[in-house]
């Protein structure tokens, strides 16, 4: 680990740097015509326009002063203008004003979005004072944090949600995309990967993205169709994207691997459901009956509706001649 964080650090800086430089500060362009609603929220709020202008001016220690007058106004974004703030005083070169500010504002505002630009902000400003074991700190503390499971699941969770969004739109006029849905879907099991088990919960978190849990198992409903709350129900939804998309061989594949994997799992048999429902499309039959087959002798006694559908739709895997029309 230590030799990961000896080649992630420099790197860390070298990007902390050059973002330092970058023009953080840009207000917001706005069209003429209405524009529809973002699918996420803005990277960043629009910053006051007296603060934007004093920073554009070069006015930076005035731009300080605005921003805690900002503070003041009604509906005012105040741990937003914690980091501008900060951010001011270190272009004013007051960077223990500056360390002191981002300090606060961590402390002010500990849940914030904006916490780890705190932090940033603060080895920066330790850095340009001359205090760079300080400054080392934090910057090996992120370092760690961008290697962590921890990392892996919030990034998991952001592709979840826009999977889920393309998967089922909220619209019910808007029509799903499987193949963007399957790509974010894709990513989301790559950035859970094997170190990072845990839930993907249905439920939003405070940002509004889905919430991965470290502990606990929601499980889905009978058919598979609510919001994936685990990694093997991710798996399960990549198949049924697969699927929609006509991709049969490749759904049947995935299917077949998801029951190898997880016999134990409660969408085992929505898996073997579906695993024969594409078998017969790409006539298969034999391979359709034992797969249904197999799956009312392990579920023959389940209510689930399945189990009643696998029955009724295993006289069609044997090729019956169709009864005349005289």
């Amino acid at each position: 680990m230590k030799s990961v964080l000896n080649r992630t650090l420099p790197i860390a800086l070298a990007w902390l740097f050059s973002w330092a430089g970058s023009a953080a500060f840009a207000a917001d362009q706005a069209e003429n015509k209405p524009a529809e609603p973002p699918l996420v929220e803005p990277a960043e709020p629009a910053v006051p326009e007296r603060v934007r202008a004093l920073l554009a001016a070069g006015k930076y220690a005035e731009a300080a002063q605005a921003v805690d007058q900002a503070a003041d106004e009604k509906d005012a974004n105040h741990q937003w203008l914690a980091y501008l703030k900060g951010r001011a005083l270190y272009l004013a070169a007051k960077y223990d004003d500056a360390v002191a500010a981002y300090q606060q504002a961590e402390e002010k505002f500990p849940e914030s979005r904006w916490r780890r630009r705190y932090r940033f902000g603060r080895a920066l400003a330790l850095a340009r004072k001359g205090d760079f074991q300080a400054a080392e700190q934090i910057y090996r503390a992120e370092a760690e944090y961008l290697l962590s499971a921890d990392r892996k699941r919030e990034i998991a969770e952001v592709y979840l949600e826009f999977a889920e969004r393309y998967f089922k739109p909220a619209d019910e006029r808007e029509s799903p995309d499987y193949q963007k849905a399957l790509e974010f879907y894709g990513k989301a099991l790559e950035s859970l990967g094997a170190e990072a088990p845990g839930q993907v919960g249905a439920k939003r978190g405070k940002e509004g993205r889905f919430a991965i849990k470290e502990e606990g198992r929601s499980a889905t409903g009978e058919s598979g169709d609510e919001s994936p709350h685990s990694k093997e129900e991710i798996e399960l939804r990549v198949a049924r994207c697969f699927q929609e998309l006509g991709n049969l061989q490749e759904a049947a594949n995935r299917y077949a691997q998801f029951t190898k994997d997880h016999p134990a799992s409660k969408l085992d048999l929505e898996a073997r459901y579906r695993w024969g429902g594409v078998q017969l499309a790409l006539d298969q039959k034999e391979p359709a009956r034992r797969t249904w087959q197999d799956l009312l002798a392990a579920y023959g006694d389940n209510k689930n509706r399945r189990v009643a559908e696998a029955a009724f739709k295993l006289s069609e895997t044997y090729s019956l001649p169709q009864p005349s029309s005289d």
